[in-house]
């Protein structure tokens, strides 16, 4: 468990750990059973860093300080990441947006420049991200910038999953080829112990967890179903759309339910 979880880390963070993901290719996929860890990991730095801005920059009111420290808490996330995810989302957004049919779709996707419904869905992420967190009160916000990339990750484990992979090769390949129910129900376990108790020491209704988790696996569950009948299939660039839509979708659901 604690080689899957170094693996992890070193696919899905910009952290060394002494271990490289070019490796066996079943070894790789089991590792996904610890994406919702890593999504702690970097979720606990997160809301830390939100927590320090927000203490730092009290003087400018309330609200100042509130949208600083959500412009922080997204900064060190991107940090961490690489990016990764954000990049993923806006490849997807070009390719089913400026494709012609599945080859066109999927060139687009493979291409590292970044078109304009690229730059348009990098725009939205960050603005939906942080006018979310920086009008979410006080109450609970720890625990939400921290649990929200624990689900994104459980996220993308569901739709590498569920859905087949679009691509005869690609870096998502071997998590598509090898991982199977087992590693779900490891991620989604892990996700919800995670999630129980830090809610629980949050002393945030367990019907606002639920359906706030509910609802963004239904959001990024009816993603894929769509990406899937347009690419026959998932790449690596939707699971990280995934990611991106599930945070979203989770912060806003419980600010709703809140």
């Amino acid at each position: 468990m604690l080689d899957n979880l170094k693996l992890a880390v070193a696919f899905l963070t910009r952290i060394r750990v002494g271990i490289t993901h070019d490796t066996a290719d079943k070894r790789l996929a089991r590792c996904v059973s610890a994406f919702p860890a890593v999504g702690l990991l970097i979720g606990v730095c997160a809301a830390t860093a939100d927590m320090v801005a927000r203490y730092l920059f009290s003087s400018l009111g309330a609200l100042g300080a509130s949208f600083l420290g959500a412009f922080t808490a997204l900064s060190v996330c991107c940090v961490l990441t690489g990016a990764l995810h954000i990049d993923g989302l806006a490849d997807t957004l070009d390719g089913l947006l400026g494709g012609r049919d599945l080859h066109h779709t999927l060139e687009i996707m493979k291409d590292p420049r970044v078109g304009a419904a690229g730059v348009i869905g990098i725009v939205l992420d960050i603005g939906a991200r942080l006018l979310l967190l920086g009008f979410l009160p006080e109450t609970h916000r720890f625990a939400v910038i921290m649990i929200a990339p624990v689900v994104g990750r459980l996220c993308q484990v569901f739709g590498v999953v569920c859905w087949p992979y679009a691509r005869k090769s690609g870096a998502g390949k071997p998590f598509a080829q090898y991982a199977g129910y087992r590693e779900l129900g490891w991620a989604a376990g892990i996700s919800l112990c995670i999630t129980l108790v830090t809610f629980r020491l949050a002393h945030a209704p367990p019907l606002l967890l639920l359906g706030a988790m509910s609802g963004c696996l239904v959001a990024a569950a009816l993603f894929a179903s769509a990406v899937a009948r347009r690419l026959a299939g998932l790449t690596g660039d939707v699971y990280g759309a995934m990611n991106e839509i599930a945070e979203i979708s989770f912060i806003a659901l419980f600010a709703v339910l809140l």
